[in-house]
């Protein structure tokens, strides 16, 4: 199944207003959202109440300042055994979870960055975010693996960012926030890098 958007700022899946989405591939054929429009998110997630769960998905962003997910106003995401390619400047292709409430927990994740300037996951504004088994990749400049700011919450364990250009950053924590870390691997052999 392919699920697709051109248009720039709207997603490919929207849920809102309390509602309960599940998305689910299998494992001989992945479920493919692809989101092409610039400041597009493949999925959102909005307000207390709404959930999306994936399973078995590859996800494709290639608009500048997109979103592979964005979850925000207190709405909960739950992601499990995905592939995710970004291309695009300042690409947020992983995640942008923010706002008091609002919760994302995934596991088995490959994340590919091949934009300047991207980001994988972002926690602010009181977001709790919750990851295991994740494998984030950039090949351009000015990335940064995980940042969490602003009174927010990140847990992780098994994770594996590999940084293949200059000027990135491996972990960063900003403003009133916890981060809880077990088993993390951050590589780069770049100029001006920074692993946490």
């Amino acid at each position: 199944m392919l699920i697709s958007r051109h248009q720039n700022a709207k997603s490919a899946v929207k849920a809102s207003e309390t509602s309960t989405v599940t998305l689910k591939g299998n494992q001989d054929q992945l479920m493919t959202i692809k989101a092409t429009g610039n400041h597009s998110p493949s999925r959102l997630a909005s307000r207390t109440g709404t959930t999306i769960t994936t399973d078995k998905m590859l996800i494709i962003t290639e608009g500048e300042s997109s979103e592979w997910f964005k979850v925000h106003d207190g709405a909960t995401a739950i992601v499990n055994n995905g592939i995710i390619n970004g291309e695009g400047e300042s690409c947020n292709t992983d995640l942008l979870v923010f706002g008091a409430k609002s919760n994302l927990k995934r596991n088995n994740i490959a994340i590919t960055l091949d934009g300047a300037h991207g980001e994988g996951v972002v926690a602010e504004r009181g977001a709790k975010v919750k990851i295991e088994d994740i494998t984030i990749n950039s090949t351009e400049e000015d990335f940064v693996g995980l940042l969490t700011q602003n009174q927010s919450q990140l847990k992780g364990k098994n994770i594996t960012i590999n940084a293949k250009a200059k000027n990135s950053r491996g972990v960063t924590a900003l403003t009133n926030r916890e981060v809880v870390i077990e088993e993390i691997k951050i590589i780069s052999k770049k100029e001006n890098f920074y692993g946490m």
